[in-house]
């Protein structure tokens, strides 16, 4: 099961709970990125830098759904096309997590939403693009 990061119920609180609400904004786009190990909250530790690398958005790719009775709901969010991560240009590394994003780069508004295992891990090759194929990319909320 997807991890759901501090920092974006931290956003949700904010514009939610707080006595001084923020205002939560949506970003222009999603972004999937790929980890050597799980990844950090606070610095997107561990994302690959296999060459060639770099984030996806996948915000033309995900749709929501929800299932159950309130207040035993889930809303689930999937991929609903392949998700292709850039070709290694060169450089052998094998990944094993995912994270999503909401800025393609880290910077001062940029916060880790939500991460997880991969289903195996895969060893990154000079000429492989990693592939999430459709459906199989699922974050749920209960």
């Amino acid at each position: 099961m997807p991890g759901f990061s501090k920092a974006l119920a931290q956003q949700i609180f904010d514009a939610t709970l707080a006595s001084s609400r923020t205002t939560l904004t949506a970003k222009p786009g999603v972004w999937m990125s790929l980890h050597t190990a799980a990844p950090d909250d606070n610095t997107g530790g561990n994302e690959a830098t296999y060459s060639g690398y770099s984030r996806v958005n996948i915000a033309s790719v995900m749709t929501s759904s929800t299932t159950g009775v309130a207040p035993e709901q889930t809303i689930t969010a999937t991929n609903t096309a392949d998700i292709n991560f850039p070709a290694s240009t060169g450089t052998t590394q094998t990944v094993t997590h995912w994270a999503i994003w909401s800025d393609q780069t880290l910077g001062t508004s940029a916060y880790l939403m939500y991460s997880g295992s991969l289903s195996a891990s895969r060893s990154v090759q000079s000429g492989d693009v990693v592939v999430i194929p459709a459906g199989q990319l699922t974050v749920a909320l209960t």
